[in-house]
């Protein structure tokens, strides 16, 4: 079996594509500036729902945003039709991405929304378990003490490893989150073929992708010191920025998580294609 690829030599090629093909920081470059347009009307909204409980204009509020983030789904797609050119013809039409851009925009909005529906399932019937264990507990407490102390403890200690598999389940989430983007890149499947594809493919190696995951999950909180560091600096913590160079800042600080980012997305898709 091959030695799998190491981690940062890939994320080192995948910054050499970003080198070679310059159109990768067209949707970047639009991102930053419909988040800078959005930054003031969020922080503003923010601030008058703390204050004043919901503004006068918050349905007009509202549609901007629905407005916003369809733009921002839109460049989203953008994104992923320029990488798809890349990894399959090695060559960037600009133009002809653009229009490819909005089939791929639709098919990442239907997956997002599956995973949405599976997720609320899912944490719809840990919430009934978990409330069918405390009922439980409870009436056997009611009907005898010792015998109610003794499951509370038993549930207690069950609802404990219960927790643990939850959070390594998210961890998995996480990596697979990551893992269906060269998915979405790469193979021409529907919205949830898509899903079922990857979570297949994912499985098979998932001690690759949890180790890649690892390494993801780190680079990125280095990437997002300068971030956290300047909101500190402004005591950003605690009120969002508001005046227009705080807000300009705090959203080029963000740049070497978007730049890393999309390291990181081309990273994956050299991965999907050494491990097909």
């Amino acid at each position: 079996m091959a030695k799998p690829p190491s981690y940062f030599r890939t994320l080192g090629d995948a910054f050499a594509t970003l080198k070679k093909y310059p159109q990768l920081f067209i949707p970047v470059v639009l991102s930053f500036l419909v988040s800078l347009i959005l930054t003031p009307f969020t922080n503003r909204f923010s601030a008058e729902f703390t204050q004043d409980g919901l503004p006068s204009n918050f349905g007009v509020l509202i549609l901007f945003l629905v407005v916003i983030c369809i733009v921002l789904f839109i460049i989203y797609g953008w994104q992923f039709t320029i990488l798809k050119q890349i990894f399959k013809t090695k060559k960037v039409t600009i133009r002809a991405s653009f229009k490819s851009a909005f089939p791929m925009t639709w098919k990442i909005f239907k997956i997002g929304l599956f995973m949405t529906v599976i997720s609320f399932l899912f944490f719809l019937a840990l919430t009934i378990v978990t409330l069918i264990g405390v009922g439980i507990g409870t009436g056997i407490f009611k009907l005898n003490a010792v015998a109610g102390m003794v499951i509370s403890i038993i549930l207690a200690l069950i609802g404990f490893d219960f927790l643990l598999a939850l959070m390594v389940l998210f961890f998995l989430a996480f990596c697979y989150l990551f893992y269906i983007m060269p998915v979405i890149t790469l193979e021409d499947k529907g919205a949830w073929a898509t899903i079922v594809y990857a979570y297949h493919k994912f499985r098979k190696n998932m001690g690759f992708w949890a180790k890649n995951g690892i390494l993801t999950f780190l680079v990125i909180i280095l990437a997002e010191i300068p971030y956290f560091i300047y909101l500190f600096s402004i005591s950003g913590f605690i009120a969002p920025p508001t005046s227009l160079s705080q807000i300009l800042i705090s959203q080029l600080t963000t740049f070497p998580v978007v730049i890393l980012g999309l390291a990181v997305q081309i990273a994956y898709c050299f991965f999907y294609k050494g491990q097909k």
